[in-house]
């Protein structure tokens, strides 16, 4: 897979479809999927007034969304464009609360970035990958920790999982 394409963490344009079809009508995740659809879209209108905890969170889930649109049997309450905007306004809204990386579970922001790529404007992808590179600053992986400390580990992911999000972009 070239880096250049998107989607291309945990998704990627050759597996979307079976993805899709695991969401959708008699697929294993149907029902879950539904339900979690009508949660998201609970949330959609107070969204971009959440914590900046769960920000991180709803950028990945709207990204998702307008990822995935589209999936047979399913039932939305606002369009693919309707979700991937207010993943990119979450997105961009957790840079204006954050400058840097602010603890481990901050891997909703490469996913989205990831998942919701062709609606970020050179700008945003700019502001946003300086975001995802100050995981370092945060001392998620300090010199003096052990390799098998979770914290250490889950800090490694998360910098390995945002340097595959915008590598070569």
């Amino acid at each position: 897979m070239p880096l250049v394409s998107h989607p291309r963490l945990l998704v990627t344009s050759t597996n979307l479809a079976a993805v899709k079809a695991r969401l959708g009508t008699g697929g294993v995740w149907e029902p879950d999927f539904q339900t979690w659809v009508d949660w998201a879209d609970g949330q959609y209108a107070t969204a971009l007034s959440e914590s900046l905890a769960n920000l991180i969170f709803l950028a990945a889930d709207y990204a998702f969304l307008y990822m995935t649109h589209g999936v047979t049997g399913a039932s939305y309450g606002h369009t693919q464009a309707q979700y991937g905007t207010l993943a990119r306004d979450i997105l961009i809204e957790i840079s204006v609360q954050s400058s840097v990386v602010g603890n481990y579970d901050w891997y909703g922001v490469p996913l989205a970035y990831d998942w919701c790529h062709p609606l970020l404007s050179g700008g945003d992808k700019t502001t946003l990958v300086t975001l995802m590179k100050t995981i370092d600053d945060f001392d998620l992986d300090p010199p003096t920790a052990s390799a098998f400390d979770s914290q250490v580990t889950v800090g490694r992911c998360q910098a390995l999982l945002s340097a595959l999000a915008f590598a070569d972009d």
